[in-house]
C-alpha cells in the first residue's frame, strides 16, 4: 500500500535558483545621502553616508552582481568625505553676517 502513495511521475527534483538581488533603493539612498548632507551641512548625517560607503566598499567584492552598473564603491567613498569637508566648511570660513536682533536694536550711546 505505500507503494501506491509513492509514483515516480510525482516526484521531482528541486532545483535552486538564487533570487536576483535588488540593490536599487541602497543604490539610491547611498548615491543621494551625500548630497542631502552637503545641501543641509548636517555633520552627523555626512558621517553616516561615509560609515555606509566604507560598509558598501568593504562588502562589494562578496555582494557585486555583474549586471549591476551603479557607481563603484570607492567613488562613493570620495562623495561622502566631499560630503564631510562641505559640512565642516564653515569652520574654515565663518561667516561674517551681522545678526538681525543687533541692525534692529537702536543704539545705546
Amino acid at each position: 500500500m505505500a507503494k501506491d502513495v509513492i509514483r515516480p511521475q510525482n516526484v521531482h527534483k528541486y532545483i535552486h535558483v538564487p533570487v536576483a538581488p535588488k540593490n536599487a533603493a541602497a543604490n539610491f539612498v547611498s548615491q543621494n545621502l551625500p548630497l542631502a548632507a552637503m545641501f543641509l551641512k548636517n555633520k552627523s548625517l555626512s558621517w553616516a553616508c561615509a560609515f555606509f560607503a566604507v560598509q558598501s566598499y568593504l562588502n562589494e567584492p562578496y555582494i557585486k552582481d555583474p549586471s549591476d552598473d551603479s557607481q563603484p564603491a570607492i567613488f562613493r567613498i570620495i562623495f561622502s568625505l566631499v560630503a564631510i569637508v562641505t559640512a565642516y566648511l564653515d569652520l574654515l570660513f565663518p561667516s561674517m553676517n551681522t545678526p538681525v536682533a543687533a541692525l534692529t536694536q537702536p543704539n545705546s550711546s
